[in-house]
């Protein structure tokens, strides 16, 4: 369903999605704030990459690496909704709103708080994420972070040839590291 269209019971309208405007601004400030507090390197993924790889249109991406290997990178990429999608570490994919309907009632300061716990815990090193190859079937792929409001998780099935390029031939479990503060 696309936006302002509405489902069964109104399901999928979204009367004001510039509710979620802010946002954006929120997440330069607390990007603008790694960068100053912590060890890492700024840069810019491609948005056209970007968009096809989450699914929405995005305007631009900051990608923050930490400079140590073991610390999960984060990208937070500006979709024109507006609203953010959070990428780190390997696997994990959030977005903020989740939705943007009006039936499922999201607000600006629930996402707000949402993607705050979710970005201090990959910093704080609370992100674990995990790609299980099986012989047969789907591949699996799967993360969880610890949040004050405790453990949010999620993942994804993928075809295992696909899931075999994604792993490479580096480690299939990570137990991300604290970012190195400056």
């Amino acid at each position: 369903m696309r936006h302002g269209e509405a489902g069964p019971a109104g399901e999928g309208r979204v009367t004001d999605p510039g509710r979620f405007a802010d946002l954006h601004r929120i997440a330069r400030e607390r990007l603008d704030a790694l960068e100053r507090g912590y060890a890492v390197r700024r840069g810019q993924p491609s948005p056209a990459d970007l968009a096809d790889r989450i699914g929405r249109a995005v305007q631009e991406a900051v990608r923050l690496d930490p400079a140590v290997p073991n610390a999960a990178p984060l990208v937070v990429s500006f979709t024109d909704f507006p609203g953010l999608v959070v990428q780190a570490g390997r696997w994990l994919v959030e977005a903020f709103p989740a939705c943007g309907c009006d039936a499922c009632a999201e607000t600006l300061h629930g996402d707000q708080e949402r993607f705050a716990e979710l970005v201090e815990a990959v910093v704080a090193g609370r992100l674990r994420e995990a790609l299980r190859i099986p012989w047969f079937g789907q591949a699996r792929c799967s993360w969880a972070v610890t949040t004050p409001a405790g453990e949010r998780a999620g993942g994804c099935v993928v075809p295992r040839a696909r899931a075999r390029v994604m792993a490479g031939s580096g480690p299939r479990t990570f137990d991300w590291d604290p970012w190195p503060q400056r």
